[in-house]
């Protein structure tokens, strides 16, 4: 899971959540964060899409994506990734990323992020991408 930091400083760059049974989200009343479940037994579609929507919409829930949520969001930018676990310098994670140019060629620059967990070290990438405007 990604620090709340993180996940809050996504939720500024405005990376689009599309909520799904499964995903972590802290309300703005509660210090902890939540899984979405459902008993889907008592629940039709409809319901579920509802009440999916009404978190989705309150501005106060913050989302904490999972690691092939935030993987998925880094490809949908054109950038192709690599993580590795180096425990490095404190860090045991780092995050490559490589832009596709327009020619499908992946470009010579990388850029490297470390983090204390994989999550984080993606979150990071995700973030930089976001603040670059590499949309």
């Amino acid at each position: 899971m990604i620090s709340f930091d993180k996940a809050k400083r996504l939720k500024g760059l405005n990376l689009e959540w599309n909520p799904k049974v499964g995903d972590l989200y802290k309300p703005k009343y509660s210090h902890n964060p939540f899984i979405f479940s459902l008993d889907t037994l008592t629940l039709d579609n409809t319901e579920i899409k509802i009440i999916l929507q009404t978190i989705k919409e309150d501005e106060n829930n913050i989302w904490f994506p999972s690691l092939d949520q935030l993987l998925d969001e880094i490809e949908k930018r054109n950038f192709m990734w690599t993580t590795h676990y180096v425990n490095f310098n404190k860090c045991k994670y780092l995050c490559v990323i490589y832009e596709i140019l327009n020619n499908g060629m992946l470009s010579m620059d990388d850029e490297r992020f470390h983090g204390d967990t994989k999550e984080d070290s993606v979150a990071d990438a995700l973030t930089w991408i976001l603040e670059n405007n590499k949309i």
